[in-house]
């Protein structure tokens, strides 16, 4: 109704994948001799996409720009708030990627801080604050973590993937924007 559609691909295919996608839609008919209002109309297209190489053979997690599921270890699943770009730095949400990879996260709503328990490691983060707390070590991040308009706390890609000890990796889009963004331990 709205227009929209999301889809998940999957290749074994490196490179530039052509993809056709057909979409059926009963709509709106445009005369009224039709008794039911209704026609289905069919809608084509095609996009390729840049599938990059398989990274990391343990645990992997893969964020899209903009998309609202995420990939854990080939399976797909829900997130309440897509990674982003803002000021030209790539954002994910950290309670979905860390709960993904086993971490637990916590949100002091009175002090604004972030508290991530991975891997024996403990870091700490405040919201509006460019410093980041691995341990008792505090690290400066280049941009500071924000919440967005739903309250989702956003994160700076590379700094807590370093600060978590995992290792991350961008794919680019044609254009040379940032696509996605895999997280492997």
């Amino acid at each position: 109704s709205k227009g929209t559609a999301t889809m998940a691909l999957t290749s074994n295919k490196e490179g530039d994948v052509k993809v056709q996608v057909l979409v059926k839609a009963t709509v709106p008919a445009s005369n009224t001799s039709n008794t039911t209002g209704l026609v289905t109309k069919y809608y084509t297209g095609t996009a390729t996409f840049n599938v990059a190489k398989q990274i990391g053979t343990g645990n992997a997690v893969v964020m899209t720009i903009g998309s609202a599921t995420m990939v854990v270890n080939d399976t797909t699943v829900a997130i309440d708030a897509p990674a982003m770009i803002k000021d030209n730095r790539t954002f994910v949400p950290v309670r979905a990627l860390m709960e993904a990879f086993g971490a637990t996260v916590d949100f002091d709503a009175t002090t604004n801080v972030v508290t991530i328990k991975a891997d024996g490691k403990t870091i700490t983060l405040t919201l509006g604050s460019s410093v980041l707390t691995v341990g008792d070590q505090d690290v400066t991040m280049d941009v500071a973590a924000f919440a967005t308009n739903e309250g989702r706390t956003m994160v700076p890609v590379r700094a807590i993937a370093e600060a978590a000890g995992y290792t991350v990796e961008a794919t680019y889009n044609a254009d040379g924007s940032t696509a996605s963004v895999v997280f492997t331990k």
